[in-house]
């Protein structure tokens, strides 16, 4: 029986199609024969073009076995179907001794061999199966190799885009970890929002900025001055009612449609959190790609901006006697004098001024307008202390002067921090209507002066010009002055 002639023969009726094409019916009915003990029921045609026609019209068969004497009819070839061509057709050839010459048109005729009439087909039709049997065999092998094949490219290609997108991820930590680090060499400079302009400057994928925070009385929104070619200023936005608690979501709202606006979309506002409910300002990012955009780790970066803007304002609130030595008008006049007839046995120091009388005089051409005097002066000396990084002592002759005394040593490095402090400080926040100052420009000016009370007082008193010919015992020091805008 044909189930016993190969176990490694599987072969399913349900699925395994025969179709037999020869001339001799009976011979087809034996052969047929063998194949119905597996379940299998072949087709039997006596005519090629019955064959061809349902071969045309019909799901490929497994194996057709073909009489040699049947390869052609009229202009019709076996040769010529396209399954014949391309070897998806499996076949087999019958032939009778009478038609052995015909065989030769089977040799370029990809096939599973010969069956030869007789009187038993077992065997033949045994060998033509195993051969079949290790074609479809290798062929499921190859198949298998080709799905795991696509399944290898298919899990390389996800690794790949896994690793591209560690990689940039990587990328773009490494990124925010190089802007964390140039913020913190920034915490020694004067507020958080300097230090916010000097790392924006820096960062390339930032194309533009802005920045708002509440007006003093929490009536208003707006956005300060600034010379950063990055900055984008947005107009002040009134919002209709007192705001103590930080800026609320309908400001926030208001803020971002404002920014929109200046910047179109794909704009990132930052919420800065401090001391308060609600954030205490929002900064507004505009950056150059959209890779930038969606991969860059902002969450963690607006968390970060609100630990440096908490760290600001915790610097600014430390106590002035933790800070620096103030000394009063009396006493530090004292000072200069110690200095300057004692020079062998006191401290060898160094003087200098801040004029703000340009401000002063600001302020009293708007007597209506509120300037924060002590917010102002607590700041700009608690701030100057961290920017400078050392201490002095610092005293107020009138509104219209700050004046600092330092280490003769460290002369040079002071007067630079203090001309550039001075030129950066934000006047501007201290005045009630801060949009009042904006269109204004201050002249501040930094000048450093003998150490000599009488010296010191004539400066101030304007009669600069009669100390300019007195014989200090400090000589060496010279005057300097700066103005700064």
């Amino acid at each position: 029986m044909l189930s016993q002639t190969n176990e490694d023969t599987f072969l399913d009726g349900s699925t395994f199609e025969v179709r037999l094409l020869l001339s001799e019916i009976q011979e087809a009915r034996k052969i047929s024969a063998i194949f119905r003990q597996a379940q299998i029921i072949p087709h039997i045609y006596e005519e090629f073009a019955e064959f061809y026609k349902d071969f045309a019209n019909s799901k490929t068969p497994s194996l057709c076995i073909i009489d040699v004497k049947k390869m052609s009819q009229g202009m019709i070839k076996l040769k010529n179907l396209p399954g014949v061509k391309n070897e998806s057709i499996h076949l087999a050839f019958y032939y009778s001794d009478d038609a052995l010459p015909l065989l030769y048109s089977t040799y370029e005729i990809f096939n599973f061999g010969l069956i030869r009439k007789s009187d038993d087909y077992g065997g033949q039709i045994k060998s033509v199966l195993r051969r079949y049997n290790t074609f479809r065999n290798q062929d499921y092998q190859v198949k298998l190799l080709n799905d795991e094949m696509k399944e290898i490219k298919a899990t390389s290609q996800q690794t790949f885009e896994l690793l591209e997108e560690q990689r940039e991820k990587n990328h773009y930590q490494d990124r925010l970890f190089k802007i964390l680090e140039e913020f913190e060499k920034e915490k020694n400079n004067i507020n958080f929002f300097e230090a916010m302009e000097d790392v924006f400057m820096k960062v390339e994928e930032i194309k533009g900025y802005s920045y708002m925070e509440l007006s003093t009385n929490g009536l208003k929104l707006l956005s300060p001055p600034s010379g950063n070619k990055k900055f984008r200023k947005l107009p002040s936005l009134w919002l209709g009612q007192e705001l103590h608690e930080g800026i609320e979501f309908f400001a926030q709202n208001m803020a971002n449609q404002v920014a929109l606006e200046v910047f179109g979309a794909d704009v990132m506002c930052l919420t800065i959190k401090g001391r308060l409910k609600n954030p205490e300002a929002l900064v507004f990012v505009k950056v150059d790609n959209e890779d930038f955009l969606n991969q860059f780790r902002w969450n963690t970066f607006e968390d970060y901006l609100s630990n440096v803007f908490t760290y600001f304002y915790t610097q600014k609130m430390q106590e002035p006697n933790q800070i620096s030595n103030h000394l009063d008008g009396f006493l530090f006049l004292e000072k200069l004098d110690e200095n300057r007839f004692f020079q062998n046995k006191s401290e060898n120091l160094y003087l200098v001024d801040v004029n703000l009388a340009d401000l002063a005089n600001l302020i009293a051409k708007k007597p209506e307008l509120r300037f924060y005097w002590k917010d102002f002066y607590l700041d700009f000396t608690r701030s100057l202390r961290i920017k400078y990084s050392g201490d002095f002592y610092y005293t107020t002759t009138n509104a219209k002067h700050l004046s600092f005394l330092v280490e003769s040593e460290k002369s040079e490095l002071f007067l630079r921090s203090i001309k550039e402090f001075a030129k950066r400080f934000s006047y501007w926040k201290y005045f009630e209507d801060r949009e009042f100052i904006f269109t204004k420009d201050l002249d501040v000016v930094v000048r450093s002066l003998p150490v000599s009370s009488f010296a010191y007082l004539s400066y101030v008193n304007n009669a600069e010009n009669v100390y300019a010919n007195l014989p200090l015992s400090n000589s060496a020091h010279t005057t300097t002055s700066e103005v700064v805008q």
